[in-house]
């Protein structure tokens, strides 16, 4: 981590606060680098948890990831500070403090939204950038200024090529830490995927979100989602935005619904995945999947291209960085936070 001796301005500062965060955030900078815009990153890791935020900046040489002391202490002046996620309290208390400080508020939605949460999320931000028609018109319909930009992730996985082992493997996601959640769901949730995995006699791995903490009797992959979703033949999840991920790395996908997920976003599913509800209808689902494997993309796409804005002539990362520059380039100040409660 770098730090600096004397007061630096940059024209915007990212507030990545996990792994993919950074990985959309540092992806912006480059671009936004190109228009003359500068930037640093925030690290947030000592007021909030450990998401993967300095092993991202290890990895990739990042030099310009900043403790957050520098920002709080009036050492950072910024026009504009980019978040993705504005709802937790850290993140949210700064937000409501750079508004007064005249500092304007980027968003970008962290995924599609596929369950009744709307208004919990993007209160704290003056103009947000969404992935999809869905969730623009609800944001549209609240007052906030809103662009339709897609999301910059899925744009990467199309672009990628599609390959399969000959052996089978299962790829099994793993995340029972929404807030509704219990350690009760998890158990037979995990042994129904198991069961089904070893009865047709095939491996699997096993990713887990980060913010599940609960220890499981099977072990767990040390990679990153994509990087394991890369190497598996099928996906196996809950309710999840890594169903859409998966589509569009062209990797085939079963929501395994036991527990009576009802909302249209995954159920409408225009035959774009299988969903099961018990082990028997688990099975018959692999099996199907495994063996239409090779035309994810092709039987996906409008599906695909109805949750997230995909049919677009520039990617997310050219959209949002040409929004960004314009919105500066009408406000010639820079600003410091000031009056952040610790």
């Amino acid at each position: 981590m770098e730090f600096i001796k004397s007061k630096k301005k940059f024209d915007i500062v990212f507030i990545p606060h996990n792994e993919y965060h950074f990985k959309t955030c540092f992806e912006l900078s480059h671009e936004l680098d190109k228009l003359n815009i500068s930037s640093c990153f925030i690290d947030l890791t000592n007021q909030f948890k450990d998401y993967g935020v300095r092993k991202y900046a290890k990895e990739n040489n990042i030099q310009n990831l900043l403790d957050i002391k520098f920002l709080l202490s009036g050492r950072i002046k910024t026009k504009s500070i980019f978040v993705m996620n504005d709802f937790s309290g850290k993140v949210n208390q700064l937000l409501e403090i750079s508004k007064l400080n005249k500092i304007i508020r980027f968003g970008l939605t962290e995924a599609p939204f596929y369950d009744y949460d709307f208004d919990n999320y993007y209160n704290n931000v003056d103009v947000l950038f969404t992935c999809g028609k869905y969730e623009d018109t609800h944001y549209l319909k609240k007052g906030l200024k809103t662009f339709l930009v897609g999301l910059p992730r899925v744009d990467s996985l199309l672009k990628e090529n599609i390959s399969f082992h000959e052996e089978t493997k299962i790829l099994i996601n793993l995340n029972f830490s929404f807030q509704y959640d219990s350690d009760e769901l998890r158990e037979p949730w995990l042994d129904q995927v198991v069961e089904s995995c070893k009865s047709l006699g095939y491996e699997f791995i096993i990713n887990k979100h980060y913010a599940d903490k609960a220890p499981i009797p099977y072990p767990i992959s040390e990679n990153t989602f994509y990087e394991d979703c890369r190497e598996a033949s099928l996906l196996i999840t809950r309710e999840s935005s890594v169903i859409l991920e998966s589509l569009a790395l062209g990797k085939p996908v079963v929501f395994h619904n036991l527990f009576g997920y009802n909302m249209d976003y995954f159920l409408d599913n225009k035959n774009a995945f299988s969903i099961s509800n018990d082990v028997d209808s688990l099975i018959r689902s692999i099996k199907y999947e495994i063996d239409r494997k090779e035309n994810v993309r092709e039987f996906s796409r409008d599906y695909l291209s109805e949750k997230i804005y995909i049919e677009k002539q520039k990617d997310a990362v050219e959209l949002i960085s040409n929004q960004i520059k314009n919105t500066l380039n009408k406000e010639t100040d820079y600003f410091i936070v000031q009056n952040y409660s610790k």
